[in-house]
């Protein structure tokens, strides 16, 4: 494998998958395991999905064995550099391709491909530029902060790349949630799944996770609420343990099969 570089680590994602991040860089969170868990993807390995934003590629390696391909785009060189290093060590150079530019741009959106994906996925920042605590770290600071891209672009660069039908999911804060759910709409993005999230029962949602279909007529299933903590594995609650695990056998709607 490459050598990791100075402040890198290597950390395991369980079934022998691995990821390279950087120390003082912006490290993927339990959010981005949410994410994959609610995507819906066909079954079979048939969908080809993007990726905006991808940090050092831990969303396209989580679902690495449930797509048929990813294009995974991100902003900053380094970053994008990881997630090469992080493909190629786990041997998915053949289903993962990433493309280091700003999704903003319609050459980087047309060099992943017009209209071409199935599924369109994202973790974009939680808080509008100038909003919210700043880091000193850059690059955790613009993984936070719309310093380079406000939810609209993302809604935009989303719309551009799926295919007629094709779904986008994300996850973000509960706050900006009309904010978000406009932003999709005025990109022929109509919600259609919604899921709340919550750190423990009782406690107001934090998160919510949406999905949206390009072109689709209105109407939104509310899901169950997901609740984060319990007395399952490592302190979560049994579903999310599930994640880790792979053995949940609750009814409150994990990763979608169609």
């Amino acid at each position: 494998m490459d050598a990791l570089r100075k402040n890198e680590t290597l950390d395991d994602l369980g079934g022998g998958r691995k990821i390279i991040q950087a120390r003082n860089e912006f490290r993927f969170s339990l959010d981005a395991i949410l994410l994959a868990n609610f995507v819906r993807l066909r079954d079979k390995c048939r969908d080809h999905i993007a990726d905006l934003g991808t940090g050092t590629g831990i969303l396209p390696l989580l679902l690495a064995d449930r797509i048929k391909s990813a294009v995974a785009i991100e902003l900053r060189e380094n970053q994008a550099e990881m997630a090469v290093r992080s493909v190629r060590l786990n041997g998915l150079a053949d289903r993962i391709r990433i493309v280091a530019g700003d999704y903003c741009r319609r050459e980087v959106l047309n060099a992943a491909g017009r209209e071409a994906f199935d599924a369109v996925i994202a973790n974009p920042p939680y808080f509008g530029d100038g909003t919210g605590a700043a880091n000193r770290e850059s690059g955790v600071n613009d993984a936070r902060h719309e310093t380079t891209a406000t939810i609209g672009d993302v809604a935009g660069a989303a719309a551009y790349l799926l295919k007629y039908g094709g779904r986008f999911s994300l996850i973000h804060v509960t706050g900006r949630l009309v904010e978000v759910i406009g932003a999709l709409t005025a990109a022929n993005l109509q919600p259609k799944r919604l899921r709340l999230v919550t750190a423990r029962p009782g406690k107001a949602p934090a998160l919510f996770l949406l999905e949206a279909k390009k072109g689709a007529r209105p109407g939104l299933e509310m899901m169950p609420e997901l609740v984060v903590h319990g007395d399952g594995y490592g302190g979560y609650s049994r579903e999310v343990a599930a994640y880790y695990t792979g053995r949940y056998e609750g009814s409150g709607g994990a990763a979608g099969k169609e």
